[in-house]
């Protein structure tokens, strides 16, 4: 009788837990997914995408930004508390505190100091390819080389693109200088990229451009400017007391510098 109450027992607690394994299932299926909201920022708004997924009861995810051709930056901490989550992004000191409900999300978004509400929605989203004609297509009427070279200097090595006109040279060169901020060799913002237009109008008209990456863009452990012209000194067919700088933004500054 007694070994009956006990397997009664079992079997009572087994069939109470069972309600609450859809839940969790529900609860993960409702936060995963991709979540679209928009800052307002000085009259301008900025799509601000995260992608949610979990595994196991683990959560991480990444976020987008659109409207700056950011994507699949990946985030630092998803935690998830029954219909709360809460997002970071350590690196750009980002985060976001919700409550989810269905479909939607209320929360705060918060960048430093700065913090503004943020309603999301869920939402199948999908990157759509910028129209940018200007931007040069292959084939190329010109030579690119992936080129790197030492910076005796900061002690890194500098890693960026070479573009060569046709023939043998040697070739006026123009050294191409970005502003403030970290950017990478096409000086890429809004998904135009400036550097990549001018060397290739520069190399149709018979001038080589050196453009390369900022410290910590792109290709890794590269920096700026030092142990540029040394890398000239080493190819024959770029013209020696041939270069140009092409400063852009802060860039007039660090010419001033190294003149």
């Amino acid at each position: 009788m007694n070994n009956f109450k006990k397997l009664l027992k079992s079997v009572t607690l087994i069939f109470a837990c069972i309600p609450f394994l859809p839940l969790a299932v529900i609860k993960a299926q409702e936060i995963e997914g991709s979540w679209i909201g928009k800052l307002k920022v000085q009259g301008m708004e900025l799509r601000i995408v995260f992608n949610l997924s979990e595994l196991e009861g683990v959560y991480e995810g990444t976020m987008d930004s659109p409207d700056q051709s950011a994507f699949g930056i990946p985030l630092s901490e998803v935690l998830v508390k029954g219909d709360s989550i809460n997002l970071k992004l350590r690196a750009a000191g980002i985060s976001y505190r919700g409550k989810v409900s269905g479909e939607t999300c209320q929360g705060i978004f918060r960048q430093g100091a700065f913090a503004v509400e943020m309603p999301m929605e869920k939402t199948v989203f999908e990157v759509q390819k910028l129209n940018r004609p200007q931007e040069p297509q292959p084939p190329f009427d010109y030579r690119v080389e992936e080129v790197r070279f030492y910076n005796e200097t900061a002690k890194i090595n500098l890693a960026g693109s070479l573009t060569l006109p046709k023939g043998n040279g040697p070739f006026p060169v123009a050294l191409m200088i970005s502003g403030s901020g970290a950017q990478d060799r096409n000086e890429e913002i809004f998904g135009h990229k400036p550097f990549l237009v001018i060397a290739d109008d520069f190399a149709k008209k018979g001038i080589a451009v050196l453009r390369f990456d900022d410290r910590g863009t792109a290709r890794r452990n590269s920096g700026k400017l030092c142990g540029v012209h040394g890398y000239r000194g080493c190819r024959p067919d770029l013209g020696c007391g041939y270069v140009r700088q092409v400063p852009i933004g802060f860039g007039p500054f660090l010419t001033l510098c190294v003149c």
